[in-house]
């Protein structure tokens, strides 16, 4: 599946000031402007130590604050039925490699562990 791009998305000057927007607090009232500017720092972030290497209740929470639906039953896979299964594929995944990394590529690909 392709992912159609328009041209004007891909000016690397027009999308950085996209993102910096969206993440960029409302100067009048000093709050996120959208709730998906803070989906990575829900419960304190999940790279803590405490929550590093497992998915939380805040995790699925965060993924909401991006606009996605979290339906009850899928909850309960990911925190209790398949939780064991799913946190070791988090261990093999380490911390700080970035989308662009070269590593990232064994990650991300069909059978890794991202």
């Amino acid at each position: 599946m392709a992912i159609n791009v328009p041209a004007r998305l891909r000016d690397e000057d027009f999308a950085t000031c996209l993102v910096k927007r969206y993440l960029a607090p409302d100067p009048a009232t000093g709050r996120a402007r959208y709730s998906g500017a803070h989906f990575e720092r829900m419960g304190g972030g999940g790279d803590r130590p405490e929550a590093a290497c497992q998915f939380t209740a805040e995790d699925l929470l965060a993924v909401t604050m991006l606009g996605v639906r979290i339906e009850g039953y899928h909850a309960l896979e990911v925190l209790y039925y398949q939780a064991s299964k799913l946190d070791d594929l988090l261990t093999q995944i380490p911390p700080g490699v970035a989308l662009l990394d070269p590593r990232a590529e064994a990650l991300i690909a069909e059978g890794g562990p991202a």
